[in-house]
């Protein structure tokens, strides 16, 4: 044994890691012990003297070890503190900077609350959502059944400037992991979703009214979701996509019917 420990003890090379990623900083040199009875080099080696030794077997902590890691430890995220959560979400940022997704998309780590993570894969079929304090609430949405990012975590990022900390959520919300909940993402994933099953006309009928009288609250992207999703029930009975349909003279002045038919020659 003569491998100095960051413990200050002495193990075989075979025994211990270099730290080459500061990975120490959320998985400790304790926490390393204690689940597989190794040990991080001790920091306080020299540079130089780390390429004499690693000759020794000392393997090394690096991008690929992290991920068996979690794989191996299902639990350990879920014990850490809030502090050590962002703390390693801005460290997988700077291990991970151009393959974040793919590298992480199995760990279970994103906190919706103390005993609830979900990773990155079961975000792709169902995102979650962070709420935005300042901004007012929409009281027809107090009944919906909507996940979202653990709010205490969701604040400390909102105002930090860690970048790195915000660089990983910026990346998880243009994938469309992670979304704010405001009119436009209540529309798109909410009642756009209820024109493909048509189980009830009443239904339909009144989130068109819905849309129509929050139009002017909602933003481009969710426009043109509406246009490209959004049917409507023409006078022959049968629900049409707008790009079909043409609009008779009734239904100018009004925002939502005018941007539906902006290609179209009105009757």
């Amino acid at each position: 044994k003569i491998i100095l420990t960051e413990s200050g003890q002495f193990e075989v090379g075979e025994e211990c890691y270099f730290d080459d990623k500061g990975i120490s900083t959320v998985i400790s040199n304790d926490i390393l012990k204690k689940s597989e009875n190794r040990e991080y080099v001790s920091s306080s080696i020299p540079q130089k003297y780390r390429q004499l030794i690693s000759t020794f077997g000392i393997k090394h902590f690096n991008e690929k070890k992290l991920v068996s890691f979690f794989a191996e430890n299902p639990k350990f995220i879920s014990q850490l503190s809030d502090e050590k959560i962002l703390a390693l979400y801005s460290k997988l940022y700077s291990i991970f900077p151009q393959n974040l997704i793919q590298s992480i998309e199995q760990i279970p780590l994103i906190k919706i609350d103390k005993n609830t993570y979900l990773s990155i894969n079961q975000l792709k079929k169902d995102p979650v959502f962070y709420k935005d304090q300042i901004k007012k609430n929409i009281p027809e949405t107090d009944n919906l059944n909507v996940t979202y990012f653990d709010q205490t975590l969701w604040d400390i990022i909102s105002m930090s400037q860690n970048n790195s900390l915000r660089y990983f959520f910026d990346i998880l919300k243009r994938d469309g992991l992670i979304k704010k909940f405001d009119i436009n993402s209540y529309i798109t994933t909410y009642l756009l979703v209820q024109f493909v099953n048509m189980e009830d006309e009443k239904k339909l009928f009144n989130i068109t009214e819905y849309v129509k009288d929050k139009f002017n609250d909602i933003n481009e992207e969710t426009k043109k979701d509406i246009k490209e999703k959004i049917l409507l029930k023409t006078k022959s009975g049968k629900w049409s996509k707008s790009p079909l349909i043409y609009f008779s003279k009734e239904y100018t002045g009004e925002d939502l019917f005018d941007f539906l038919s902006e290609d179209l020659d009105i009757e």
